[in-house]
């Protein structure tokens, strides 16, 4: 196995399918060896150290699934490929946005929020439904008091300060929960001049929305894509990039804040201090 000496080894002007598996090989490599070791050391109230921690075996894990895809997958069309591609991005483009925030935890703390929020909506929904079309017999939807159960459970929580906005005051029907910037606000928001990779992490996200629900609009674009290799292989190298720069994001901040000395069999860290 070829090592990474820098970044731009990864990008060639016509990759080939055994570029993309060796690229994407080396990334689950080195993610997975370290996951090893910060998972066994990862205080799970650091905030931070969660977040960033997750974010590292969520992209590991993507390219070993990306690796075993490319791999296998004789005929196309790529679906999964981009499906996966459009969650980097969404990654790197939140994971951006929080390392550019003046206070980091608050962001990761809205992004809590906002995903507390949604959880408490879909159970909203489902109970919702099951009163409306079932008449409360459904059995594997929730109840009105398992979901107020819920809320009270979340309620007497040490830490809910960090989640929702009125937690003096809060009761389960008035609890504000902390919002946070949408994808669209946060690529606005990183500008062209500030970083634009993160806006064309926006383009791909948008562009690979359309194979997350199938339609027959998504199935033809991806033939369509599918047809041309070269431009196909240019656009998957490009995604491998991207889980790249979402580890080099990780490791800056473990070792340069939290004094951690990476495992390294691949002789990879050292890519990280090069554009």
């Amino acid at each position: 196995m070829r090592n990474l000496k820098s970044r731009n080894m990864i990008l060639k002007e016509n990759p080939t399918k055994e570029d993309l598996l060796r690229i994407l090989d080396e990334l689950y490599i080195f993610g997975h060896e370290n996951l090893d070791r910060l998972l066994q050391e990862l205080d799970r109230h650091d905030d931070e150290a969660v977040y960033f921690i997750g974010l590292l075996e969520r992209v590991t894990v993507f390219a070993g699934d990306l690796f075993n895809i490319i791999r296998y997958s004789n005929t196309g069309p790529y679906m999964s490929v981009y499906i996966l591609g459009r969650c980097i991005m969404d990654d790197f483009i939140t994971q951006a946005n929080v390392r550019a925030a003046a206070d980091r935890r608050e962001g990761i703390h809205r992004i809590q929020a906002d995903a507390l929020r949604q959880n408490f909506q879909k159970l909203q929904g489902l109970l919702d439904l099951n009163t409306q079309v079932y008449e409360g017999k459904f059995p594997y939807y929730p109840t009105a008091d398992l979901i107020d159960d819920l809320k009270d459970k979340f309620l007497q929580r040490g830490d809910i300060d960090r989640y929702i906005l009125n937690a003096a005051t809060a009761t389960p029907e008035n609890m504000e929960f902390k919002s946070h910037r949408t994808l669209k606000q946060m690529a606005e928001a990183a500008g062209s001049s500030t970083d634009d990779t993160v806006g064309r992490a926006y383009y791909f996200r948008r562009q690979w929305s359309d194979f997350v629900h199938f339609s027959p609009f998504g199935h033809n674009l991806a033939a369509e894509n599918d047809e041309n290799t070269a431009t196909l292989y240019k656009s998957l190298q490009e995604l491998t990039t991207y889980i790249y720069r979402i580890m080099q994001a990780v490791f800056a901040i473990f070792i340069l804040e939290k004094g951690y000395t990476p495992v390294d069999s691949l002789n990879f860290v050292k890519t990280f201090n090069r554009k």
